[in-house]
């Protein structure tokens, strides 16, 4: 046995059909696979069925095949040259090496994990700006490539339209491979081995779908409020950071919003959120939580947080503050997993959100992509191609997105804020946010906003 046809629906369009026609030698196709994306988010439990043949070829429904071909040219330019993948489409990168017809896409390895990279960013720690001359940006990273988020820094393995061989699946078996996102993780696992490129002469085109507008009922909005000690109050209901303010005051806007919502508060707080949520009619679409500490970010590690945050200048210097901003990736994942109102989008809003941003009364949050939904901190010039300013943070004050992916970018919001730990940092996480974006950029939709119009530039 020798090809096997791997063919991935989403229930838009078929593209079997267009495949078969335009591939003249067809029927060199021994068997094929159709996996269902609502059925399936990996292929990992098919690594073990791709062994029985020596080419996988991938499609779906994304691209569009526009050209006849013959799929034994393609294996035979695969072991003339020693590569393990060839897409059918055209490379996109900015960078690439050509050889011949085949086409190399050019990958620059670089340390994230590294104090010289955090004390090149951060600007919380208190001496910040003898680290970074007074400069918001030293790490070496340009950041304008990430506007337009078009496959930046890309290893060599994909899931676009391609034939590969098997041997990739047995070698990174142990190695998860989503279908739900772009696997940055496998891609940089499979280029420690392998190679992957791309023809001169591509013969299949990206599909361009225009998606409709989010449906404000498949979204669900999770906030909420955890007690940090603080002067031995029962509840800390005010906030000193470069101003005071009361959160009870601040959270009415947020639970005025007109949508599902899962709200995680202490006791103390029920009969205000009851209240509010109550006289606007919208109790059947609220699912109140009492939480004490059981959801404080990372409080098994709330020492070491102590020693890092002394680092920090004197309004981040509070190791509770730290893990109570960050508790909300704790809470957004606890609201995906129960999903109590059954949605497919969820959205992030703080409890005190007005503090920063302008929420109105007719504020409603929608969403409608594969993606993280979050905002960049800055003011970008188009026609000029300058920034006006970048912060280098983007918004966590809101966020969002499709469940797997939200959930996804919680857990590696867990990863890299122990890598930061370990190194002895701890910062917000509204920093923390973008170093995930540093990392992973495909997973991000993002918004040039200023905190006060997150809320109003968010939805799509």
């Amino acid at each position: 046995m020798n090809t096997l046809l791997l063919y991935i629906n989403d229930n838009s369009i078929n593209i079997m059909d267009n495949f078969l026609e335009k591939c003249l030698d067809n029927h060199k196709i021994c068997d094929k696979i159709t996996i269902n994306l609502k059925d399936n988010m990996n292929l990992n439990s098919y690594f073990k069925k791709f062994q029985n043949y020596k080419y996988i070829i991938y499609i779906d429904n994304k691209y569009k095949f526009d050209k006849h071909f013959y799929i034994q040219e393609y294996i035979d330019i695969l072991n003339e040259n020693k590569v393990q993948q060839i897409y059918f489409c055209e490379n996109t990168s900015k960078y690439k090496t050509f050889d011949n017809n085949l086409i190399f896409t050019d990958y620059k390895k670089y340390n994230f994990k590294t104090k010289k990279h955090l004390e090149s960013s951060l600007t919380i720690l208190e001496n910040s700006n003898k680290l970074n001359y007074l400069s918001k940006n030293r790490t070496g990273i340009d950041y304008f490539e990430y506007i337009n988020n078009d496959n930046i820094n890309w290893p060599n393995f994909k899931l676009l339209p391609s034939i590969i061989k098997s041997e990739v699946f047995n070698k990174l078996k142990d190695i998860n491979l989503s279908l739900n996102y772009e696997d940055r993780d496998f891609a940089i696992e499979y280029t420690n081995y392998y190679k992957s490129c791309s023809l001169t002469n591509s013969i299949c085109n990206k599909i361009i779908n225009i998606k409709e507008k989010g449906d404000p009922s498949e979204m669900t909005i999770v906030t909420g409020f955890i007690n940090i000690p603080h002067e031995g109050k029962s509840v800390k209901t005010h906030c000193f950071k470069k101003k005071t303010y009361s959160y009870q005051e601040k959270s009415i806007a947020t639970l005025k919003i007109k949508q599902n919502m899962v709200i995680y508060i202490p006791e103390k707080l029920y009969s205000h959120v009851y209240n509010i949520r109550k006289n606007i009619g919208y109790l059947d679409k609220t699912k109140i939580i009492i939480i004490k500490d059981e959801f404080l970010y990372m409080k098994e590690n709330i020492s070491k947080i102590k020693e890092n945050c002394q680092k920090n200048i004197i309004t981040y210097r509070n190791a509770y503050y730290i893990s109570a901003v960050s508790t909300r990736y704790n809470l957004v994942r606890d609201t995906i997993e129960k999903n109590y109102f059954n949605t497919k989008y969820t959205t992030w809003v703080d409890f005190g959100a007005v503090h920063c941003a302008d929420i109105k009364d007719d504020t409603v949050f929608t969403y409608n992509k594969n993606k993280f939904r979050i905002g960049w901190i800055a003011r970008f010039n188009k026609k000029n191609n300058i920034f006006k300013f970048n912060h280098y943070v983007l918004g966590g004050t809101i966020f969002g997105g499709e469940n797997n992916i939200l959930k996804l970018v919680c857990d590696l919001h867990d990863r890299i804020f122990k890598d930061n730990m370990n190194l002895g940092y701890n910062c917000n996480d509204d920093k923390t946010l973008w170093f995930i974006f540093e990392r992973y950029p495909e997973l991000f939709d993002t918004y040039f906003a200023g905190y006060i119009s997150l809320a109003a530039r968010y939805s799509c």
